[in-house]
């Protein structure tokens, strides 16, 4: 990916996260899975750290890609049995 689709795609991610997080507290519940809040924020953390690794700064992108990992696996854990 070149430097300016990350560019536009991570803010996009981000305020895509940040209106539907005020939705859910000050308006209304949202009936929506945490698996798929959980799968947005693993996407947009892996995008982040795709980001900060293409930047050099190594340790922020380790970060956020361990982080993204992390989610990822909280997203899968549940359907592990069935598979």
């Amino acid at each position: 990916m070149s430097r300016s689709v990350l560019s536009k795609i991570n803010p996009g991610i981000a305020v895509f996260i940040l209106i539907f997080a005020f939705y859910y507290f000050f308006i209304d519940a949202i009936s929506i899975p945490i698996n798929v809040i959980f799968s947005f924020l693993s996407v947009m953390f892996f995008l982040f750290g795709i980001h900060y690794l293409y930047y050099k700064e190594k340790v922020l992108g380790c970060v956020y890609i361990t982080v993204a990992l992390f989610l990822i696996f909280v997203v899968i854990n549940p359907f592990l049995p069935i598979l």
